[in-house]
């Protein structure tokens, strides 16, 4: 694995999902169709998948689906595990913040780009019809990933609008589909465990690409098991980021503790 752009596994409850790093190391916790206008996802290949979701847990202990969004092809997807293999099961058009790039603060009205989680379900009249659609599901943004990188800012949710209201408007931050796509996708969220992953473009490569990276960060998590198990611990610390922190240690610190 290229060590300066190496990609970094961040463990989830279990659901393996890659984030490109530097150096290569793990940093800890801290009624109109619109299709004239709308922009189309141009994945024609159905057999390609995406790079950034390798694996969905085998496990009833975690969610089955996974939703992603290519903010570039205002497109959000939505993956299935099938045995240790995930499955596309659609993509439905979908607007994005109204301003290009990664949310960084309050009112820059930008889509946040990362790994979130449902955490709360709305509907009318909690929330108005003419804004939100017919319902809204909350992000965690921000994450313990983006407070530390000082970005502020909430209210990021996936929600609809009605039909009279445009799909390529911009939102103010939040990911935005149709009503009846919202109510076909509802069944498939269950609240704190469903992940939604939100890229500025989603990376499609064929499926024998897909599993060598796959094998690739599963080495590196082995690796780093195996580091720890056998108490080598120089060989375990270079695992980390230089910058890593968690619970209050730096990478030094952290060092200390493990000898």
């Amino acid at each position: 694995m290229n060590k300066t752009t190496r990609s970094a596994v961040i463990v989830f409850s279990s659901i393996f999902l890659t984030l490109q790093v530097s150096e290569g190391k793990l940093n800890g916790p801290e009624g109109k169709s619109d299709t004239s206008t709308e922009k189309k996802s141009d994945q024609k290949d159905e057999s390609l998948l995406p790079e950034q979701l390798l694996q969905i847990a085998d496990t009833k202990a975690f969610a089955k689906y996974v939703f992603l969004v290519d903010k570039s092809l205002r497109t959000l997807f939505l993956y299935e595990r099938e045995e240790t293999k995930i499955k596309k099961v659609g993509e439905f058009p979908a607007d994005i913040g109204k301003n290009d790039g990664n949310k960084m603060k309050r009112d820059d009205h930008k889509t946040p780009e990362g790994i979130y989680f449902f955490q709360n379900f709305l509907k009318p009249p909690q929330i108005p019809f003419e804004t939100y659609g017919k319902m809204a599901f909350t992000l965690d943004y921000p994450n313990i990933f983006d407070s530390r990188a000082k970005k502020s800012g909430s209210g990021i949710w996936l929600h609809s609008i009605p039909e009279s209201v445009p799909l390529t408007r911009g939102s103010r931050g939040c990911v935005v589909v149709r009503n009846e796509v919202i109510e076909k996708l509802t069944q498939y969220i269950q609240l704190k465990e469903t992940p939604i992953l939100i890229f500025d473009q989603v990376k499609f490569v064929p499926a024998t690409d897909h599993e060598k990276k796959k094998s690739e960060i599963h080495a590196f998590v082995d690796g780093w098991r195996d580091a720890w198990q056998s108490k080598a611990i120089d060989k375990y610390i270079d695992f980390y980021d230089d910058e890593f922190k968690s619970l209050g240690y730096t990478k030094k610190r952290w060092k200390m503790e493990r000898s």
